[in-house]
């Protein structure tokens, strides 16, 4: 069964060369490591070219994807703004979703998605990091004899 989309995301996106030939390669300054595929299957779509989903396929991915920002924070040990939020290894990374959302939705509307995104994921952040110092801070002290 196939299922007609806009656009795909993340594991086990597969293309023709034909599409590269026509759209090009994706954009690695605005998209080093996440959001290419999402915007390139967009793009694609956008351009005529079909983008489905395999409907029968089963895709085993080992590890533990996360699913929210909450398990990404919870799966790195660096839990810094920067690690957070300006690595290219991080799929909150702001830049990288400020292009994304510009180039999806327009400039107005996908500035206003990155802004109420972005500062949501930032008091998401500074609220779990007030959680981990609560923990630590209530945690018994041990005394040293």
């Amino acid at each position: 069964m196939l299922l007609t989309v806009d656009g795909l995301s993340g594991y086990l996106v597969g293309m023709t060369a034909n599409v590269t030939q026509l759209l090009g390669l994706p954009d690695a300054q605005k998209f080093p490591q996440y959001g290419a595929d999402s915007i390139y299957t967009w793009r694609a779509s956008k351009a005529g070219i079909g983008v489905y989903i395999l409907g029968a396929a089963i895709a085993l991915v080992s590890g533990y994807p996360a699913n929210s920002f909450p398990d990404f924070y919870d799966q790195q040990t660096n839990k810094s703004w920067h690690q957070m939020f300006a690595s290219i290894k991080s799929p909150y990374q702001l830049t990288m979703r400020y292009f994304y959302y510009t180039t999806k939705y327009n400039l107005v509307y996908g500035l206003c998605i990155w802004l109420v995104r972005g500062l949501s994921w930032q008091l998401l952040w500074l609220w779990l990091e007030c959680k981990q110092l609560a923990r630590i801070f209530s945690s018994p002290q041990k005394n040293a004899s």
